[in-house]
């Protein structure tokens, strides 16, 4: 690997090291000091952008990029989205698979908070009524929210029972 920038702050070396993987470049942080005795952060390290010695120009490439748009105020980085792990963009995702995932947090979240499994119920009614696509991955998170939500509510059901049966 080669050296192609240094840093001063972790920060911004991280998320440059994050912009160069996410166009595809190997890149890493090396740093030999960059830990004080508690564990946080030495502010007086140098740290290393290294990439593969064969991706050396296009990185530089892209930190000139990037640095042309730093100088013109934009302190954004242009960068596709990251490809989650099944394949599919959280930004390519219609109404109805944003509901389900909506359902599968609240479903799960209301084991623990009752009143959230209301709006999971909410979420996979809206699932149900909603006529898009759904991939399989969200399909199968749609069931599993109904599965988790029936747990508890029968549970409920079984205290609200029991309470009613103890007071006649």
């Amino acid at each position: 690997m080669s050296s192609v920038a240094s840093y001063g702050s972790p920060v911004e070396a991280e998320m440059i090291c994050d912009f160069l993987k996410s166009n595809g470049l190997n890149a890493a942080i090396a740093d030999s000091t960059g830990m004080n005795a508690l564990g946080g952060a030495n502010p007086m390290s140098n740290l290393v952008l290294l990439v593969d010695r064969e991706q050396v120009a296009e990185a530089r490439k892209l930190l000139a990029g990037y640095a042309a748009q730093s100088a013109d105020g934009n302190q954004s980085i242009d960068v596709a989205p990251a490809e989650r792990f099944d394949g599919y963009f959280e930004t390519d995702w219609n109404d109805r698979e944003r509901a389900v995932e909506s359902a599968y947090r609240a479903a799960i979240v209301g084991w623990f908070v009752p009143f959230v499994s209301w709006y999971a119920l909410w979420q996979l009614l809206r699932v149900f009524t909603l006529n898009q696509p759904l991939n399989a991955r969200s399909a199968r998170r749609a069931w599993i929210a109904a599965a988790v939500m029936g747990f508890p509510a029968s549970a409920y059901l079984v205290v609200a029972l029991v309470i009613i049966q103890s007071r006649s």
